[in-house]
């Protein structure tokens, strides 16, 4: 594990993230992983900051302080853009931030994230109370060499979803890797409707809101392929 100042990307991000919200996250275990660290260093254009937080309470107060004010302390516009089962999207500033609220991941250290997290190129985080970036020993490589290496997932539905997104940008990803997260789709255990929903917790669930909602109002029935599969022809007609 990489565990170190990056000076000018540390500026880059302190130059764009107001600075109410670096404190915060300074204050209280709070974290920037995932696409924006890697866009960081890639050079590509930030979609979105998704924000993590070590400790449960801090997430809370943090997820009602941007609930309840549209005004931060210095006068900055906060726009509530959207909520979903994985987030609480708001804009300041011209940039979206994605407060992260899946259980799974409440309560989690960057390096305990990355476990969870299914490609290498994911693997970075910037932790604003020290200045420095916490990064896989393979994350500057393999973003440099745009190759996709998948580690492992509890999604790998979504993972095998999401090579499409990066290859659409410019990224490669072998066979190998294909049959790792086959592997570990086949070694899923789907027992309800509500396991199915899950797995697909990874991807853009704003896209597929309609479509998990369905599955999860079904949510304690049995597995049925089938009734996937015809859920997905009546709510996803469009997805690439």
């Amino acid at each position: 594990m990489i565990n170190r100042e990056f000076v000018s990307e540390r500026c880059y991000i302190e130059n764009i993230i107001p600075n109410e919200i670096l404190m915060y996250l300074s204050r209280n275990k709070g974290y920037i992983a995932g696409g924006a660290i890697r866009s960081v260093f890639s050079g590509e254009k930030i979609s979105d900051f998704d924000l993590y937080f070590e400790d449960e309470d801090c997430f809370t107060f943090f997820e009602n302080w941007v609930r309840n004010g549209f005004e931060f302390c210095s006068g900055k516009n906060l726009n509530i853009i959207s909520e979903s089962f994985n987030a609480l999207t708001f804009e300041c500033e011209g940039y979206n931030y994605q407060i992260i609220r899946r259980e799974d991941v409440i309560g989690l250290s960057p390096d305990q994230l990355f476990e969870v997290f299914d490609f290498t190129i994911c693997m970075g985080a910037y932790i604003p109370d020290t200045g420095k970036f916490m990064l896989h020993e393979d994350f500057l490589r393999h973003t440099s060499q745009r190759k996709l290496v998948y580690t492992s997932s509890p999604y790998p539905i979504s993972s095998m979803h999401r090579t499409k997104k990066y290859i659409d940008r410019g990224y490669s990803i072998n066979g190998i890797e294909i049959m790792k997260i086959s592997l570990d789709i086949a070694d899923l255990n789907l027992n309800t409707m509500e396991d199915v929903a899950d797995q697909f917790q990874g991807i853009d669930v704003l896209v597929l809101k309609s479509f998990i909602e369905e599955l999860k109002r079904n949510k304690d029935e049995e597995y049925s392929k089938e009734k996937v599969l015809k859920t997905m022809e009546n709510y996803l007609p469009f997805i690439e």
